[in-house]
């Protein structure tokens, strides 16, 4: 089920333009497509076979709660009508590895989601998203049994404050040497120097397939020139949290074949 991957790793286009959502209202920059995105692919995964089976197994499970569903969408429903257990049931499974269970939690908080973000001048949905994935799979089931939903957009709130709070785009001009993730030693952003300097990373990434192009553009912008996040988000049209998850993404590629980088540049 690869159409999965849409919302386990935001990207893909799902940011580019502006988009008038059903009800009428105006998302900023690239939330109403990354929703319109999830939205279109709900439909194939609810109609999916595979799906189905999926969802007879975890009746078989979950006998209690989901014994009478048969598709994702009758799931759903049966969160609506009570939204703890089935919910519950859905984050066990995903716990233990059921991305398909995961998924479902994720439409049922979508409303949620999109009324946050919409809230948020720093952060659009796909973060929320993303957030939220990382909350369903440490979500405490055995000890936070009650208001599970509750639960699940304040765990996701709080991920955004973090974000916001840790300022992940860098502000100043600086060698990949200095960030956390990245342990190039001999990196050097002198005048001069022989030794490799962030755009010869960024060049040799390149050239070894580990960034695509627009996420070269971007950590050329941010690493070598030093533009602030949001002057690089507007220099190549994208947004804010575009330009931080591309960074944040690149960063520990290339950290995971630092080796290769130092041969190559």
């Amino acid at each position: 089920m690869p159409a999965v991957a849409l919302v386990d790793a935001p990207g893909r286009g799902a940011w580019s333009g502006a988009c008038t959502t059903p009800d009428g209202s105006r998302h900023r920059r690239g939330s109403g497509t990354f929703v319109d995105v999830l939205e279109r692919e709900w439909h194939v995964l609810a109609t999916s076979g595979d799906w189905a089976t999926a969802v007879r197994q975890w009746g078989w499970r979950h006998p209690a709660v989901l014994a009478g569903c048969r598709t994702p969408d009758d799931v759903l429903d049966t969160i609506r009508a009570d939204p703890d257990p089935v919910l519950l049931a859905l984050l066990e499974l995903a716990g233990s590895g059921d991305v398909t269970a995961g998924r479902v939690v994720v439409q049922s908080m979508l409303p949620k989601l999109i009324v946050m973000a919409r809230r948020d001048p720093d952060h659009e949905t796909a973060d929320y998203v993303s957030w939220l994935w990382v909350v369903i799979r440490r979500y405490p089931t055995r000890r936070r049994r009650r208001r599970v939903a509750a639960n699940l957009a304040l765990d996701t709130l709080k991920q955004a404050t973090r974000s916001r709070v840790r300022h992940e785009i860098p502000y100043h001009s600086e060698s990949l040497a200095q960030l956390e993730h990245a342990p190039f030693a001999s990196v050097s952003d002198e005048p001069g120097s022989d030794a490799l300097t962030a755009s010869r990373v960024i060049d040799g990434a390149r050239r070894l397939g580990l960034v695509d192009d627009a996420t070269a553009r971007v950590l050329a912008l941010v690493y070598d020139t030093g533009l602030p996040g949001r002057e690089a988000a507007e220099m190549l049209d994208m947004s804010v949290a575009t330009v931080r998850w591309r960074c944040s993404r690149a960063v520990r590629t290339l950290a995971a074949h630092s080796h290769e980088l130092l041969d190559a540049a």
